[in-house]
């Protein structure tokens, strides 16, 4: 799935199980939310939401053009995967962003991977998960969730600062 559009999602997952392989995603433009999931490679809300993703690739590049965002209770599986963001360019003035986060902040403008909700799930098995700022594995307006990262690469790619793992909420 390749889009230089703003604002496309390519995999939008909400009730029932889906297994995903080979899959690669591929957007440059800007998103618009990842609180709300508008513009992420990788969505799945719902608590009877259960996606794997395997063997596969994202390599996004834009403000807000999230990689993976799970949410809503859901139970998001990444394995022997690829996940890269890279911030896009700012603009002189900040446009008002619908649902959460916006822009980002001072540390970059994309993160990588975000989990939201109550009892929401992620984990990522034998993966890379790398972005140049801002949070890799984040977590924000949530309750009771889990983010396992087992035999993983997470790393920064760019020396602007930002976070490897952070819970808010």
């Amino acid at each position: 799935i390749s889009s230089t559009g703003e604002c496309f999602n390519g995999v939008y997952a909400a009730g029932g199980e889906y297994t995903l392989k080979n899959i690669k995603v591929k957007f440059i433009g800007d998103g618009r939310s990842d609180f709300e999931g508008y513009g992420a490679a990788i969505m799945a809300t719902g608590n009877n939401t259960r996606l794997i993703l395997d063997n596969s690739k994202i390599k996004n590049k834009g403000i807000v053009r999230t990689g993976v965002v799970a949410a809503g209770g859901s139970n998001v599986i990444i394995k022997n995967s690829i996940i890269e963001t890279r911030d896009g360019e700012k603009p002189p003035f900040v446009l008002p962003q619908r649902g959460g986060s916006g822009l980002g902040g001072s540390i970059g403008l994309c993160r990588a991977t975000i989990v939201l909700g109550t009892n929401t799930r992620a984990s990522y098995i034998n993966s890379t998960v790398t972005g140049d700022g801002w949070g890799l594995l984040a977590a924000d307006d949530c309750k009771d969730i889990k983010i396992a990262a087992v035999n993983c690469k997470v790393a920064h790619t760019d020396d602007i600062g930002g976070y490897g793992a952070y819970a808010l909420g």
